[in-house]
C-alpha cells in the first residue's frame, strides 16, 4: 500500500512540477534584480548625444546592474522580459520619436520598473506615472536640490510634469527665470515608474539624476565609484588588461574599460 501511495505521490510532484515549469516559461524566466534594458532612440552625435548614453550606462554599472544597450529600432518582440528588473526608455533626440510599436506594446505591458528619460512621454506612461505633460517653450531653468543650485542651458522646449500625486517621490527643482518664476519637480518616481525631462552627463543634473535612478531600482545603499580605463589597445595591452580585471573582480572593484580603435592603433616607425 505504502509503495502504492509513493508512486502515485511521485506522478502528482512531476506532474506539478511540469506546471510550474509552463508557468515559468509563459511569463519568461525569473526576474534579475541585477539587469536594466536601456533603449534609445539615437546617439545624436552631432550633440555628442553618445556621451549620454556612455555616462548613463556607466552610472548603471557602479550601481552594480548589468546594463544591456538596444537602439529602439533594432528593438526585437519579447526582449523586454521577465528577466530584466527594469527598462528604460532614452530619448536622446528631441526631433526624433519612438517608431518601432514592437517597443511600445511590450513597454506597455511590462510590470517592472520603469524610467522615461526626455520627451516623448506618451499617454499610457502618464497615465502610470499618473501624471499630465506641460512643455515648456524658450526658457532658461535653474536647477536646484538641497542646498545646491545650477544654472542651465537655454532650451527650445521641454516636457515637465504637472498634477503629480501627492505620495509620489520628487527630486530636484526646476524653476523658470522669467517673472513668473514657475518651478516644476525633476525627477518623478511614483511606485515603479520615473521620468527625467533631460539627462546631463555633468554637473547637478547627473547628480540628482543619479540619487533618483538610485531609489527607482533599489539601490539605496551607498554607490561604488566606478574605475574607468580609456584608450585601451585590445592588441598591445591585452595581458595587462587581464591582469587588471583579475585584480579588481578580486577586491570587488567595478570596472568599465574604453579601448581604441583600429586606426588609432597604428604603430609609427621611428625615423
Amino acid at each position: 500500500m505504502r509503495k502504492i501511495i509513493m508512486f502515485f505521490l511521485t506522478i502528482f510532484f512531476m506532474a506539478l512540477g511540469g506546471v510550474v515549469q509552463a508557468t515559468r516559461t509563459a511569463h519568461g524566466s525569473e526576474r534579475d534584480d541585477n539587469r536594466v534594458l536601456l533603449v534609445y532612440d539615437s546617439q545624436n552625435t552631432v550633440e555628442q548625444g553618445e556621451k549620454k548614453i556612455d555616462t548613463l550606462q556607466r552610472m548603471l554599472a557602479g550601481m552594480g546592474l548589468k546594463v544591456k544597450t538596444v537602439k529602439e529600432s533594432e528593438y526585437q518582440k519579447g526582449e523586454l522580459n521577465h528577466s530584466y528588473q527594469g527598462v528604460i526608455t532614452m530619448i536622446n533626440w528631441k526631433q526624433a520619436s519612438l517608431d518601432n510599436p514592437t517597443f511600445v506594446k511590450d513597454r506597455n505591458q511590462y510590470d517592472g520598473v520603469k524610467l522615461h528619460i526626455g520627451e516623448g512621454l506618451d499617454r499610457t506612461e502618464q497615465k502610470q506615472l499618473q501624471v499630465k505633460l506641460k512643455t515648456i517653450y524658450q526658457q532658461q531653468f535653474i536647477l536646484s536640490d538641497d542646498s545646491s543650485t545650477e544654472m542651465l542651458p537655454f532650451v527650445e522646449r521641454m516636457d515637465v510634469l504637472t498634477g503629480v500625486p501627492k505620495q509620489a517621490q520628487s527630486y530636484g527643482m526646476l524653476k523658470t527665470q522669467n517673472n513668473e518664476g514657475q518651478s516644476y519637480k525633476y525627477g518623478v518616481i511614483n511606485q515603479k515608474q520615473g521620468y527625467l525631462p533631460f539627462f546631463n552627463n555633468k554637473g547637478q543634473g547627473l547628480i540628482t539624476a543619479s540619487k533618483m535612478i538610485a531609489i527607482l531600482f533599489n539601490r539605496q545603499e551607498e554607490t561604488k565609484p566606478l574605475l574607468t580605463i580609456t584608450d585601451v589597445s585590445p592588441y598591445s595591452n591585452l595581458k595587462l588588461l587581464d591582469q587588471l580585471s583579475v585584480f579588481c573582480e578580486k577586491h570587488g572593484i567595478p570596472l568599465a574599460i574604453s579601448t581604441s580603435t583600429v586606426a588609432k592603433n597604428t604603430l609609427r616607425k621611428e625615423r
